[in-house]
């Protein structure tokens, strides 16, 4: 039986989620009402060697690299809720430091610097009653590119702002019946 004829079916729909940054900015935090729309993990394997019998290629799977997330954010203008500004802090948190002196002294981007200015992102798609039925998280997850959008005077429309997050790896953690967030695993019948 198809899923659209049994009324007690609810799919999941596109609107239902909420995307959470722990960003701890001195000016603010980005704003989980702020964001507009995110991208759920992906990944890809690579092509990995292949085996050559007689007339016959045999293919073996490869690397699996977890694709770039993006998202995008409106910016709500008020003074200490500015997305602009929060996400330059958390540049300046990354370990960013203009190039205004000769000080060499300075400190540089790192990896564990950019990692803890954004925290673990996490996705959660949500149900009807606002219940978090899936849980997405992006571990080692750090900001690499940041688009200010545009101005124009031909539009009324909101400021928006496109980032995109490069991540290691992705786990997804699923509601049971019992209410309890439970990993899942890859079962095999084996």
């Amino acid at each position: 039986m198809a899923f659209w004829t049994n009324y007690n079916t609810d799919p999941k729909r596109s609107f239902r989620y909420r995307f959470i940054l722990s960003s701890d900015t001195a000016a603010g935090q980005i704003r989980e009402y702020t964001i507009k729309e995110v991208k759920k993990p992906s990944f890809q394997m690579e092509a990995g060697p292949q085996a050559k019998y007689i007339q016959h290629t045999f293919k073996y799977p490869g690397r699996v690299s977890w694709q770039d997330v993006t998202f995008s954010i409106v910016d709500p203008g008020a003074n200490d809720e500015d997305a602009s500004v929060a996400l330059m802090n958390v540049l300046a948190k990354s370990g960013y430091q203009k190039p205004t002196t000769q000080d060499l002294s300075r400190t540089s981007i790192s990896k564990r610097k950019a990692n803890t200015s954004i925290g673990i992102p996490r996705i959660l798609e949500i149900d009807a009653e606002g219940r978090d039925t899936i849980t997405w998280s992006l571990h080692n997850a750090y900001i690499i590119g940041v688009d200010f959008g545009q101005l124009s005077y031909e539009t009324d429309e909101m400021v928006t702002y496109q980032i995109t997050l490069s991540y290691d790896y992705a786990t997804i953690k699923k509601r049971t019946a019992g209410g309890v967030l439970v990993d899942e695993r890859i079962r095999s019948d084996g």
